[in-house]
């Protein structure tokens, strides 16, 4: 199942509850179905600062994982309000496109903008 798409979720909103909650319920039912070793999960909280968040991310959907089928990489922990360019830059450099079967599920806290909304409707 060797696809040239990337599929890009986002959970946005300033409820942090309910959007962790949506987050925690992919995550399991991810492992569910996949097991845990393509599951990557990026908190920007616990990173030196965001852009390191966002690299790390997008380092982990180019490269290529040790075990075939479907990967998860989840990136939350990031507060639109504070970095939202920094966010629309790392979906522009996505959005060339990403190798293999990979879900993208951003958590990203606050009202996003409309050109971000925009963003990730194009993708």
């Amino acid at each position: 199942m060797s696809k040239e798409t990337v599929k890009i979720h986002i959970f946005n909103g300033e409820n942090d509850f309910d959007r962790e909650e949506h987050v925690r319920e992919w995550i399991g039912t991810f492992r569910d179905k996949h097991g845990g070793m393509n599951l990557t999960i990026i908190d920007a909280a616990l990173e030196e600062d965001l852009k390191n968040a966002l690299t790390r991310g997008v380092h982990e959907a180019y490269t290529a994982s040790l075990f075939p089928g479907t990967r998860l990489i989840v990136i939350k922990g990031v507060d639109m309000e504070d970095e939202g360019k920094l966010l629309r830059d790392t979906l522009q450099e996505l959005g060339k496109g990403v190798p293999g079967d990979t879900f993208l599920l951003f958590s990203i806290g606050g009202k996003a903008d409309k050109e971000t909304l925009a963003l990730f409707k194009k993708l």
